[in-house]
């Protein structure tokens, strides 16, 4: 699972990338009024990226691989 941790190929062709803020929402309603500047940084500082080795979704899973893959094919088992 080295590679779940390091930014590397594998991550990012075969990971689930899921993105969640810090903020809560009270915070994000009082960061609409803040000028777009402030509110993008702010919001770059508080995102979180977390990478799964598995995907709630089949569709999403088959159109990221085609999407970050050249082929896919099904391997014989060892």
């Amino acid at each position: 699972m080295k590679w779940c941790l390091e930014d590397c190929e594998e991550r990012r062709r075969f990971c689930f990338k899921h993105k969640s803020s810090l903020l809560t929402v009270q915070q994000r309603k009082k960061l609409k009024r803040e000028c777009k500047a402030v509110r993008e940084e702010v919001e770059r500082k508080l995102t979180v990226y977390t990478y799964y080795p598995f995907w709630n979704s089949f569709r999403s899973l088959k159109a990221h691989f085609i999407k970050n893959n050249t082929s896919i094919e099904l391997a014989e088992d060892f």
